[in-house]
C-alpha cells in the first residue's frame, strides 16, 4: 500500500466518522452543521485522489509530481528556471531567460504523508536548481 494509499484511507475513515455523528443528530439545523464539514472533507479528499495526486520528493519538500509533470511538457521552447524555497517549489519561466512571464508555485506537501512514511519516489527536476 503506498503512502498515498495510507494518508486517503485514513481521510475517507474521518468522513464515515463524520457520516456517523451525522446520523445521531435528531433536528435537520444540527444535521446542517455536519453536512458543511463533510463536504469540505470531501472536497478535500478530491484533491488528493490518484488520478490527480502523485508524491515525490523535490530535494527537501514532497509536492504533486503529476502537476508538475504536466505543466514541464506545456513549457517547450521556453527557458525555466526551478528553485526550492523553504516551503515550496518555485518554476519560473518565459520566452527569454531572466524575462519571465510565469510562475507555477507547487507547495509542500510533508505535513500531510509526513505520519504515513517516507515518500520513495524522487521529482524528475529537469533544469539545473538556482
Amino acid at each position: 500500500m503506498s503512502i498515498l494509499d495510507r494518508f486517503l484511507k485514513d481521510q475517507r475513515a474521518e468522513i464515515s466518522s463524520l457520516k456517523q455523528k451525522r446520523r445521531k443528530e435528531k433536528t435537520a439545523a444540527d444535521k446542517a452543521k455536519w453536512d458543511a464539514e463533510i463536504e469540505g472533507a470531501e472536497m478535500f479528499v478530491r484533491k488528493f485522489m490518484k488520478s490527480k495526486m502523485e508524491p515525490a520528493k523535490a530535494g527537501d519538500i514532497i509536492i504533486n509530481n503529476k502537476i508538475y509533470e504536466q505543466f514541464i511538457k506545456k513549457l517547450k521552447g521556453f527557458e525555466v528556471e526551478i528553485q526550492i524555497a523553504e516551503d515550496k517549489l518555485i518554476l519560473q519561466y518565459g520566452k527569454t531567460y531572466g524575462s519571465w512571464t510565469g510562475t507555477l508555485e507547487l507547495y509542500d506537501l510533508t505535513s500531510h504523508f509526513e505520519p504515513y512514511g517516507e515518500v520513495t519516489k524522487e521529482a524528475d527536476l529537469l533544469w539545473p536548481l538556482m
